[in-house]
């Protein structure tokens, strides 16, 4: 008994192809490599070894008179990589692939001469795992493969016998179908998706008159197609070629509805002309038209007036081209294609001749022998002019190279021209800049001695003021006077200040000074209103004359009195001191009134002056808190950048530890605790509340280390 085995063979291309062998025979086509969808171990081998030829074909190369070519081409260290190693590539973000290396060698051309040789990695060919799968820096990947039938007619045999052309139109164009002859019915059937239509009834029912059909289908297949006649046929392919078009039309609105449907399929060329050779030449198409006419009783009225229209429009190959149109049309076509193969054969007749004459071998007296003759004197003539001509182009050539030649002298000799001209003006110019430069330095050189000179006298003047000053002060006090010691004992001080201030040394200056007006405040006077310079008040040591201008924040804590002067410290503690008021109600709730500046815990006032926070928490050391309610916090701003809002410094806030606000509830310290405490929900948060006066206390008096002027902070 015969053992049947049906086998599947996988093309890389766009099908598969059935068969069926007997005894376990597997027939293999030509270039065709067989395996199973998968059998990822033979791909993955297939994949090594296709990279590795391909690699090797591409070499020698050759370029700039070197030549590369690469030997021992190989990978190494091969292996199959289990899952544990897969695993772990997937971990690590590593890569599983083989290392292709080979040996480079670089040679002379025309020497054959060995330059250099180096062995290299050439490339990573990635590993295909059991799954199918690619491991590439921890991801695993998947190439998806999909078959997909280009637009074109496809003819074929099914394994029940029957023949059958498949339209496979591009998409969006048409609906897809096919047509089939059954051998033993002898119907011809239209398959439309899920529908089998008997064509006859179609195409009788849009008019194809049975003359035509008995042309090219013959007598009997045609009696056999219209005793299937089915008069559903037509509507059915009516919804299933034109589905959304109205079903109530008439009839011929149905035809013409169906012929626009089939009109705007599109096929692609190439797969037509290679699953249909013959239809791109016109000449041979439309003899099969004639012929199947002439088979036709009534031949004249069988062709139409486009006989090509039938056979596929607006094809590029097909245009212009003539056609027969009639029986006498086609007959002088056919005439005419004898004239022209006799014309080429005795026009290589004809060169044969000549080549043999050429020999030597000349033909017979007579009619050939004269033609031949007649062709060498023509074909000297023509060689002779083509000499003449082939001179005259030599000679044109060569004047319009020495046109050229000259052309190009003169503009060279004129370029080289400009250039030493613009050289010389570069020059000039050079040397007069560099002259300019000499003279600005020397008058800088001037006006930096003149300034030396003047300060020199300058100093040399405050040395002889200050010694005559010391001669004064020493005189005040042997004098005995309480009044002219006093003065004496501030002048030093007041001395060492302008030191300070000439050297451009301020916060040393800014303390000085501050010590001095704290310790004798009657003994000072305002020179100038406040905002007369910005930033700055001028004043006055009223027994000696001394003057001086110091920042408006040093008074922010010093009692001011009198009608223009400074009141003396604490003189009269029962009588407020006064400072500039802020008008607290022109002011939203959530403006921060003491912002944060550069330097860590130190806030500026609207009024410039810099409190200091932790000499504020030392001062409320141990003070008991409150719970604030949240709705009345104010001065807490925004979460931005701008309002100093950091989202680390919120997710480290302790809402257990008080924060600080003023009088008014305006927060001097604990912002970011307010902010998480209203995220958590709570209806309050814990502060201590100081005074404005404990506030002015606790202004930074400038004697920290770091105001040195070498260490200015920026506010």
């Amino acid at each position: 008994m015969t053992q049947i085995k049906k086998t599947s063979i996988s093309y890389t291309g766009f099908f598969y192809i059935s068969m069926t062998a007997k005894n376990e025979l597997e027939v293999t086509p030509e270039g065709v490599s067989l395996r199973d969808p998968e059998d990822f171990g033979t791909l993955r081998s297939s994949i090594f070894s296709s990279v590795k030829d391909a690699f090797a074909s591409k070499f020698p190369h050759s370029y700039g008179g070197v030549r590369m070519e690469v030997e021992n081409l190989d990978y190494e260290k091969p292996k199959d990589y289990d899952f544990k190693e897969q695993k772990d590539s997937l971990l690590k973000n590593r890569f599983l692939s083989w290392r292709l290396r080979g040996d480079l060698k670089l040679y002379d051309e025309k020497t054959n001469e060995l330059l250099d040789s180096k062995k290299t990695t050439l490339m990573r060919v990635p590993y295909l795992t059991e799954r199918g799968t690619t491991i590439h820096n921890g991801n695993e990947y998947v190439t998806l493969t999909q078959a997909r039938l280009l637009p074109g007619v496809y003819t074929r045999r099914r394994t029940t016998g029957e023949i059958e052309s498949h339209f496979n139109p591009r998409r969006s164009s048409g609906r897809s179908f096919r047509v089939r002859l059954e051998p033993e019915t002898q119907l011809y059937k239209l398959d439309v998706g899920q529908a089998s239509l008997r064509l006859y009834s179609l195409l009788s029912d849009m008019g194809v008159s049975d003359e035509e059909l008995e042309a090219r289908w013959g007598k009997e297949i045609l009696q056999a197609n219209r005793d299937a006649y089915d008069s559903k046929v037509f509507d059915k392919a009516f919804s299933r070629f034109a589905p959304k078009a109205d079903a109530g039309m008439t009839k011929d609105e149905k035809i013409k509805t169906i012929k626009e449907a089939l009109s705007l399929t599109k096929f692609d060329n190439k797969v037509v002309s290679e699953t249909l050779p013959n239809l791109g030449n016109r000449k041979i198409a439309s003899t099969w038209l004639v012929k199947a006419a002439m088979q036709m009783p009534n031949f004249q009225n069988a062709i139409p007036e486009d006989p090509y229209s039938q056979l596929g429009s607006g094809n590029p190959e097909l245009a212009n081209q003539p056609i027969a149109q009639t029986q006498e049309e086609y007959i002088k076509f056919e005439e005419q294609k004898q004239k022209e193969k006799q014309k080429e054969e005795d026009k290589a007749m004809k060169v044969r001749m000549q080549i043999d004459a050429l020999r030597g071998k000349m033909p017979e007296p007579g009619p050939d022998r004269d033609a031949v003759e007649k062709e060498l004197v023509s074909g000297q003539l023509g060689i002779r002019e083509a000499l003449q001509q082939a001179q005259t182009k030599r000679i044109t050539q060569a004047v319009k190279n020495d046109t050229k030649q000259r052309a190009m002298q003169v503009k060279q000799e004129t370029d080289s021209e400009l250039k030493e001209q613009q050289d010389q003006i570069d020059m000039q110019t050079q040397e007069q800049l560099q002259q300019q430069k000499l003279e600005d330095e020397r008058m800088n050189h001037e006006k930096k001695k003149q300034q030396i000179v003047h300060q020199q006298q300058l100093k040399q003047e405050a040395e002889q003021r200050k010694m005559q000053m010391q001669e004064e002060l020493q005189s005040m006090k042997m004098q005995g006077d309480p009044m002219l010691a006093k003065m004496a004992s501030i002048i030093p001080g007041l001395l060492e200040a302008k030191e300070y201030s000439d050297k451009g040394q301020y916060p040393p200056k800014h303390n000085i000074m501050r010590k001095l007006i704290e310790a004798q405040p009657n003994s000072f006077k305002f020179t100038e209103a406040e905002g007369t310079t910005k930033g700055m008040r001028g004043i006055e040591h009223i027994d000696s004359g001394f003057r001086m201008h110091l920042p408006s924040d040093l008074f922010g804590s010093l009692p001011i009195g009198g009608p223009n002067g400074i009141g003396r410290f604490n003189q009269n503690p029962e009588k407020e001191v006064k400072f500039p008021e802020t008008d607290w109600s022109s002011i939203e709730k959530d403006t921060v009134m003491y912002k944060e500046s550069a330097r860590k815990n130190v806030r500026i006032l609207s009024n410039g002056q810099m409190l200091d926070v932790d000499k504020l928490n030392k001062m409320v050391e141990g003070r008991e808190y409150t719970d604030v309610p949240i709705e009345t916090v104010a001065g807490h701003g925004s979460r931005s950048k701008r309002d100093r809002y950091g989202p680390m410094r919120y997710e480290r806030a302790d809402i257990e530890k008080p924060g600080i606000i003023d009088e008014r509830g305006y927060i001097i310290d604990g912002r970011h605790r307010y902010f998480k405490s209203k995220d958590m929900g709570k209806q309050s948060q814990k502060f201590i509340r100081v005074t404005d006066d404990e506030i002015r206390k606790s202004y930074v008096d400038g004697t920290y280390g770091d105001y040195e002027a070498a260490k200015k902070v920026k506010f």
